[in-house]
């Protein structure tokens, strides 16, 4: 009884995500009660958390740490699938790097360092717009605060191409965005 339960369950989310995506369909077309179902909620929640979806307090703590020390990780990881797992015939989703790079992109992941980005950004225009400019020079804070706008515009242009720009532009947020950049890139000295 509970492998025919498991089979079914197994199905059903088959035919949920595939090869039409009836979930994201759905939540386009605002189906709230097909979505609310606790069924649909675990596979949107396994999207956006990805791994850390059924990990208890511990894991979450040491992904939180993994995704932390991932920009020192990155090259080494990339470096020991070049050399070692490919020559092995490891494909790369299956290897540390793999694993590493589809943590580092899943969504809630991904809008945590946005914040943190973000909030960087406004840290350092806040330090520039109080610092008693002397001379003509440019202090270590104000290159700062062009790299950080610099990376600021860089996001916004992947979401433009992955978006499409009429579905970029149709969102105001964007807008917003695009002012305070341009803003603060043309006002600096």
């Amino acid at each position: 009884w509970y492998q025919r339960r498991v089979r079914e369950m197994w199905e059903a989310k088959e035919i949920l995500i595939a090869p039409v995506d009836l979930i994201k369909m759905a939540i386009d077309q605002k189906k709230k009660r097909f979505i609310s179902h606790p069924f649909n909620q675990q596979i949107i929640n396994g999207r956006w958390f990805g791994d850390l979806a059924n990990r208890m307090f511990l894991g979450q703590l040491m992904v939180a740490l993994e995704f932390i020390v991932s920009p020192f990780l990155v090259l080494p990881l990339f470096f020991k699938f070049l050399f070692f797992d490919n020559c092995k015939g490891t494909p790369v989703m299956r290897s540390s790097f793999g694993r590493l790079l589809k943590m580092k992109f899943t969504p809630c992941l991904c809008f945590a360092t946005d914040v943190m980005n973000y909030i960087m950004f406004l840290t350092v225009l806040t330090c520039v717009c109080l610092m008693e400019q002397d001379s003509n020079k440019y202090t270590v804070w104000e290159w700062l605060l062009y790299a950080c706008v610099l990376c600021r515009v860089s996001i916004e242009l992947d979401n433009m191409v992955e978006q499409g720009w009429r579905i970029y532009f149709a969102n105001a947020w964007n807008y917003v965005d695009i002012f305070d950049f341009g803003t603060v890139d043309h006002g600096g000295r």
